[in-house]
């Protein structure tokens, strides 16, 4: 009877470990970075009946473009039940315990006779830092991952349907992960062409299944650019222009490579290098062979269709770097599409590796559990700290520092008819409620070039805040809080009464108490 059961009572533990660790990291609540007070923010405007609006920029109140509305109508809806922020974190642990299960039943089948490094696989899954930061963050990457990969679990290995509602049902999971993220789109793309490089189906029924899979996006997106341009904005907020990929690019892709190794960044450079060169050897000799071996059945199409997206993911990556945004960190948020499509390659890499030894399987079996036990230990290790120092101070603009800053306390003490104006005015939101404007930027980090519009920015900007109360907010660690910026915003305010806190620097055009 219990070995009837362990397979179950394996994994029920294993995903309850990860439920418990993402409860401890999100104790504060879901962490918060200035995207996700775009989302926050939106979705509060959503509620009160403004509509999908940002109520900071400059100016404020403008449409939402520059995300794709999902998340932003899911967390207004939530709000609107009557919930709050903190237990949004609950959304979060169901999408991640929805991926654990596509990822338990995809290595079953692909792998059932090898339980041990299935286990540990899946252990490691629950308990990596990449995992946990995904699934304990206030982004959309946890949305557009669950959405994906569910749509290639229903087009490779759920076979219970038959192929054209699975292509339908596929469809409607990549729609909502492009109108998660644009950069679901992907994900559409890679199934599109894992439909047509099947060999055995013929070119009318790849035509027929291509539409049928891609509708589903073109209505929802497509209608939601539309949305976009009809408001008068650009339909993604990003400008077409060519900046090239920096060194700075190659090397925030190196390094978080390694991390995902667990390697520290004080490692050896050509230890880093020849990690990163290892992987992408694994990559590309994963599709070559799973190339040999392509087709839509459970054995062979997950992969192969989780390799495709990972060259189409990093096409779209390396395109949007060099013409829509240059200024995309190739960090672990942005790469996670390609952390969680490499998982799934790990099951077909025992598959092969027990298949082309010439070990003996039992050995072979002790040698790989033996180092994703070691694997398993480090990355354990590594992510439990990170856990515990989240739970007693929290993530981002969740920490404890923001809710206890003697600058958040003053600012939300001010008078009611204040006007604010900073240089990151997505915190200042959040802490206050109160409409804020950006400054203008000198420099355009994502078009990687100078604004030319600057001085008339701030010339409009002085002309329509002319005879108001101005409080000036300069958050001196990032840019445009440096010590001569803020000498030149007070001279155009007039805003010459000062107080200083750590790392920032408030000043407005009236007394101060």
């Amino acid at each position: 009877m219990f070995k009837q059961y362990s397979d179950s009572l394996v994994s029920i533990t294993t995903l309850l470990v990860g439920i418990f660790l993402l409860l401890i990291t999100s104790k504060q609540g879901l962490g918060l970075t200035p995207d996700s007070i775009a989302y926050f923010a939106s979705a509060h405007q959503m509620s009160s009946d403004q509509g999908l609006t940002i109520p900071y920029g400059n100016p404020p109140g403008m449409p939402l473009t520059q995300f794709p509305p999902l998340l932003s109508l899911v967390l207004a809806t939530w709000l609107n039940l009557g919930f709050d922020l903190i237990t949004f974190r609950w959304i979060y642990i169901i999408l991640f315990i929805i991926l654990f299960v596509i990822f338990d039943q995809a290595a079953k089948k692909i792998i059932p006779q090898y339980k041990w490094e299935r286990r540990l696989l899946l252990i490691f899954f629950a308990v990596s830092h990449p995992t946990l930061l995904i699934f304990s963050m206030l982004w959309s990457e946890a949305w557009m991952i669950v959405f994906g990969i569910g749509g290639f679990w229903m087009l490779t290995i759920n076979r219970k349907i038959p192929i054209r509602p699975a292509v339908l049902t596929a469809g409607i999971c990549f729609a909502l992960a492009s109108l998660t993220r644009y950069a679901g789109l992907p994900f559409l793309g890679a199934a599109i062409l894992f439909l047509w490089l099947e060999a055995k189906t013929l070119w009318k029924q790849k035509l027929i299944h291509s539409i049928l899979i891609s509708t589903p996006t073109l209505i929802a997106l497509g209608g939601w650019l539309i949305r976009n341009i009809n408001l008068g904005t650009q339909a993604t907020n990003r400008n077409f222009s060519f900046h090239p990929i920096r060194f700075q690019h190659l090397n925030e892709l190196v390094g978080t490579i390694n991390s995902w190794f667990m390697l520290p960044l004080q490692s050896l450079v050509w230890v880093r290098i020849l990690i990163f060169l290892l992987a992408i050897t694994v990559l590309s000799g994963s599709l070559v062979y799973l190339w040999k071996n392509r087709s839509l059945s459970p054995e062979n199409g997950f992969g192969f269709l989780s390799v495709l997206f990972i060259f189409v993911y990093s096409a779209f990556i390396v395109f949007s770097l060099s013409f829509l945004d240059a200024n995309i960190p190739l960090d672990t948020r942005i790469l996670s599409p390609v952390f969680f499509s490499g998982f799934i390659l790990l099951f077909y890499a025992i598959q092969i590796l027990h298949a082309q030894t010439t070990i003996k399987p039992e050995k072979m079996q002790i040698y790989l559990s033996g180092s994703l036990l070691l694997v398993v230990i480090i990355a354990f290790f590594v992510s439990v700290p990170q856990c515990v120092t989240a739970y007693h101070n929290g993530i981002g603009f969740a920490s404890k520092r923001w809710e206890t800053s003697p600058a958040i306390s003053f600012l939300q003490n001010l008078p009611s008819q204040s006007v604010l104006i900073s240089n990151a005015p997505e915190p200042v939101y959040f802490k206050t409620g109160k409409p804020t404007y950006s400054f203008p930027k000198l420099y355009l980090a994502m078009e990687d070039q100078v604004n030319s519009q600057f001085t008339t920015q701030i010339a409009t900007l002085k002309n329509t805040l002319q005879d108001q109360n101005l409080v000036l907010i300069f958050f001196t660690s990032i840019p445009g809080g440096e010590e001569e910026k803020i000498l030149y915003y007070r001279q155009q305010f007039d805003a010459n009464n000062c107080q200083t806190f750590t790392e920032t620097s408030i000043c407005t055009n009236f007394s101060l108490k």
